[in-house]
């Protein structure tokens, strides 16, 4: 009994200096363990960042800008060339198909152009695109008509420069301008845009000229769209 009344002193130092020891050792691996979690950190902005240079380096040496290779950077919507009308237009078109502002840019700069090019109302030509595809340039029917205005290059052989009709047509820019060609031909010869665009679609039979009907409602969409752009006169 006296023995393990004296040895009560050594066993509670000994327990004192146990318990001291275990929080020390939890204390210094806590602390490993937060500086190997900070450096891990560290490395990983770091191996981010330079994935990110490596790959605005390739996209500089391919030849694509840096708004076509996108990292961590917010996507603009790059249509400042358009015009205040042709923006609003493009905000309506954008809501209305589901597509992005930056493609409707170039789309509607080159039904501008073809539209121009043609003698034709490039709101026109933009109704066709939303008719015939929904601004979708890789669609194709059962019939084989591709692209944005749903052109069957077969039949119109002499309007393309390229080899290959069916390749120059998934081209957004000759597929709107050859489309425009088309339309603006068939009116030469019926002498009447809703004539033109029933032999456009095929049904120039139809008395009641559903087709037209539809494309020029949806131009007068894009018209009343447009209005929206325009300047407030004061």
């Amino acid at each position: 009994m006296f023995n393990a009344i004296r040895n009560q002193p050594l066993v509670s130092n000994a327990f004192t200096a146990l318990v001291h020891f275990l929080h020390g050792g939890f204390l210094t691996a806590g602390i490993v363990v937060t500086l190997f979690i900070a450096g891990a950190a560290s490395y990983g902005n770091l191996h981010d960042s330079r994935i990110a240079d490596r790959i605005r380096q390739w996209s500089n040496a391919t030849g694509l800008s840096s708004a076509a290779v996108r990292t961590d950077e917010t996507e603009s919507d790059d249509i400042g060339k358009l015009s205040p009308p042709m923006q609003a237009v493009a905000d309506h078109l954008a809501k209305r198909y589901r597509v992005a502002r930056p493609a409707l840019k170039d789309i509607i700069l080159n039904a501008q152009e073809s539209a121009k090019a043609a003698g034709l109302d490039p709101l026109l030509v933009l109704a066709v695109i939303g008719v015939e595809s929904g601004y979708n340039p890789y669609s194709e029917s059962v019939y084989g008509a591709q692209g944005l205005m749903q052109v069957i290059g077969k039949y119109h052989p002499e309007k393309f420069t390229q080899t290959s009709n069916a390749q120059a047509l998934l081209d957004p820019a000759t597929n709107i301008r050859v489309g425009a060609e088309i339309i603006k031909e068939y009116q030469r010869r019926t002498g009447s845009l809703d004539a033109a665009l029933q032999m456009y679609v095929g049904a120039a039979d139809d008395g009641e000229f559903v087709y037209a009907n539809k494309v020029l409602a949806e131009r007068n969409r894009l018209e009343q769209a447009s209005q929206r752009g325009k300047p407030v006169k004061i």
